[in-house]
């Protein structure tokens, strides 16, 4: 187990009217409690995001997040236990802290590969930088995470140009800094993967708040 905290952030958003609360790509999965306005809950691990999407909030629902951090996986096993638990439990604090148990006990980090993705520009390199072969690493990464070596390198690229959008450079000095082969190839990926071209989605104020929240450093 490393010593690395795998939660990434705590969070918690609560509605009093009903609500689409919009989410991003990070590279994270969150488990999330969800209680009810009866006060029932129940426990959700989120998919890993290739796009962003909406996630309805019907009036006095409450969810509460703990977003691990990339690469993080946690055993079927355990998630099953966990949510059999929140199922027939009402005590959501005590089950709150039955959750963050679990997750520094089961849950597995994968940092290596991750972090050889985010240093490198490349299948091979990351793989090379790791000591292994590309095709040990696609499994590894597969099996681990779900997803491809080419999803995290196009997320990290994205990533590193929404932190790039924070900045005063401009479109075509970020697109080159990230990766992209030209402003055109960064505005194709950022319609594909957050719904609006990077000078939109620097205007939006709320996107950018979204974006600066914790995930994937790029």
């Amino acid at each position: 187990m490393s010593v690395c905290d795998p939660i990434l952030q705590q969070w918690r958003y609560c509605r009093t009217a009903s609500a689409d609360a919009t989410v991003l790509p990070d590279g994270c999965r969150d488990l999330i409690i969800r209680v009810t306005p009866d006060g029932r809950s129940s426990l959700e691990l989120c998919a890993l995001d290739d796009r962003t999407r909406k996630v309805h909030l019907t009036a006095g629902e409450c969810l509460i997040g703990l977003r691990l951090r990339p690469g993080a996986s946690v055993p079927a096993s355990v998630l099953r236990q966990l949510r059999m638990e929140f199922a027939t439990g009402d005590d959501h604090e005590r089950m709150q802290m039955r959750l963050l148990d679990a997750i520094h006990t089961h849950v597995r980090l994968n940092e290596e590969p991750i972090a050889a993705i985010l240093e490198t520009t490349s299948v091979r390199a990351a793989a090379r930088q790791l000591g292994v072969s590309p095709r040990t690493l696609h499994r590894y990464l597969v099996s681990a995470t779900g997803r491809a070596p080419s999803f995290w390198f196009d997320l990290a690229r994205a990533r590193r140009a929404l932190a790039g959008l924070a900045t005063q450079a401009d479109l075509a000095s970020i697109a080159f800094l990230s990766g992209y082969a030209d402003q055109a190839h960064m505005t194709r990926s950022f319609r594909h993967r957050f719904g609006h071209t990077p000078g939109r989605f620097r205007k939006n104020e709320a996107l950018m708040r979204l974006a600066a929240h914790p995930g994937l450093s790029g």
